[in-house]
């Protein structure tokens, strides 16, 4: 994750579904509701709070028992993974390996703020740095799906950003990611300087300080 953007800030707080593979020590506050449901079943039905002979008395109750499934922001799980915690971590529906032949079948027409992340690319990439089925292999692998979205829905930033009205906003880019959004403000913006420089609307070239001053000692000297 950079530091200092925004942006990859933000995409690190998408949440990945996970499941514990083995009781966490201590990280029951991961999941309140469940753990205390859980601590709940150890409890006989009396309601005296003798506990189950069949549970795990092991377990203390600020553990996170096995098996619990929930969401977790990228970051975290990725500090849970590097403390060699054991979890099986999963990745946002629209990145399964099932949905892959919608990203590849018409990548243009997608409208990526709807059927995925704000910031898809950036999530997309950091989910490469795990190691699960959903990847892929050969040109269905992600990273390679990736490339060839972005490289097939450049054209149409490219010609949007290019016969859009300087001051239209919004269906242009209705379908567009952030990364993607960017660009196409960036297009937009070579246009108006390139127009700028056709119809002479940019801003005229002064004279250096030092010529001006120099040209005023010599008129002065003549003189």
């Amino acid at each position: 994750m950079s530091y200092f953007s925004f942006d990859d800030i933000l995409a690190s707080q998408e949440r990945l579904p996970l499941k514990t593979l083995a009781s966490v020590t201590g990280c029951a506050f991961l999941a309140p509701s469940i753990s205390q449901h859980a601590h709940s079943d150890d409890e006989d039905d009396n309601g005296e709070g003798v506990t189950n002979p069949s549970s795990d008395s092991s377990r203390a109750p600020d553990d996170l028992r096995a098996g619990v499934k929930m969401e977790l922001p990228f970051w975290m799980t990725l500090s849970l993974l590097r403390a060699k915690v054991a979890i099986d971590v999963g990745v946002p529906p629209i990145f399964t390996l099932e949905r892959r032949p919608i990203l590849r079948a018409d990548p243009v027409s997608l409208n990526l703020p709807k059927v995925g992340p704000k910031h898809f690319y950036r999530v997309g990439a950091k989910l490469l740095r795990f190691k699960h089925s959903h990847l892929g292999q050969g040109d269905d692998h992600l990273g390679s799906v990736l490339v060839d979205m972005i490289m097939k829905r450049f054209r149409y930033i490219l010609d949007s950003s290019q016969h859009c009205q300087m001051n239209a906003s919004g269906k242009e880019t209705d379908i567009l990611d952030v990364i993607e959004k960017e660009l196409f403000q960036v297009g937009k913006q070579s246009r108006k300087q390139i127009e700028d420089w056709l119809f002479r609307r940019t801003h005229k070239m002064d004279m250096a300080d030092l010529v001006y001053k120099n040209n005023r000692k010599r008129k002065a000297h003549e003189i």
